[in-house]
């Protein structure tokens, strides 16, 4: 940023120094162009821009800034890229499906600096996945017997371990699954450790069994407002006892 600043004044005394005939207030900055947005796999984002015009000088610094909550000011999470020319890309991590990102070009060059337009990107939502297992509603098998029309809700309050905890209270078992994010959305879930904030992974247990890591939770949302947590093969141990669990909740929002 104190680049920017420094060329900011540099532009301000030479501009109006005149000290070259062939610099004008209107060809000396560069043009840039903020073009697009575009999801990428492993929950990243690729941003695109692109120079119009070079300026009256070589461009010093180019790139982009971004903001998730609202528009980018240009101090913002600045990303310089290279070559500093013609079209250009940046990518952005930790962008989950329904993350929304503001962001805008900017260049410099020795005789100051100009931005873009700011564009707004909503991060498409997955699509929903194949269950490999079938279920009836609110159902659960605990490896020995099937328990069905269970108490299912969910929870901020009674979470343990993630942020959002979806609860299932069955004639013989209770379920738990906990979310790393308070909006699951449709996706595959890993059960596993919650400590990295990582919103692909869950935690789940059964009653007082917790279920092995590596374990699939399958999101599939249903367009209404509601979405079903379903999954297929979690294991879990009671004793040396090893039992495989499924089932399939219906949440509501």
């Amino acid at each position: 940023m104190k680049k920017l600043v420094f060329l900011f004044l540099s532009a301000s005394i030479l501009l109006s120094a005149c000290i070259k005939e062939d610099v004008t207030v209107d060809n000396a900055l560069p043009v840039v162009q903020t073009i697009s947005a575009k999801k990428l796999p492993n929950n990243q984002v690729l941003l695109t821009g692109q120079v119009i015009r070079e300026g009256a000088a070589p461009i010093d610094i180019l790139g982009f800034c971004y903001n998730k909550k609202q528009e980018p000011a240009l101090i913002d999470n600045q990303i310089d890229v290279n070559p500093k020319t013609g079209t250009f890309n940046a990518i952005v991590d930790e962008m989950y499906p329904l993350d929304t990102i503001y962001f805008n070009t900017y260049a410099g060059n020795q005789y100051g600096y100009t931005t873009g337009k700011s564009l707004k990107y909503v991060v498409e939502n997955n699509i929903a996945p194949t269950v490999p297992c079938v279920m009836d509603s609110n159902s659960f098998y605990d490896g020995a017997f099937t328990s069905q029309n269970g108490f299912v809700y969910k929870s901020t309050t009674q979470v343990v371990r993630g942020k959002l905890a979806i609860i299932g209270n069955f004639s013989n078992d209770d379920i738990r699954i906990e979310f790393n994010t308070l909006n699951p959305t449709n996706g595959v879930y890993t059960v596993g450790d919650l400590s990295s904030n990582d919103p692909t992974k869950c935690y789940a247990r059964i009653t007082n069994y917790q279920f092995e890591d590596g374990g699939k939770i399958y999101v599939t949302e249903n367009g209404d407002g509601t979405y079903w947590v379903s999954f297929c093969e979690l294991i879990y141990y009671v004793g040396s006892f090893n039992a495989k669990a499924k089932g399939r909740l219906k949440v509501y929002n």
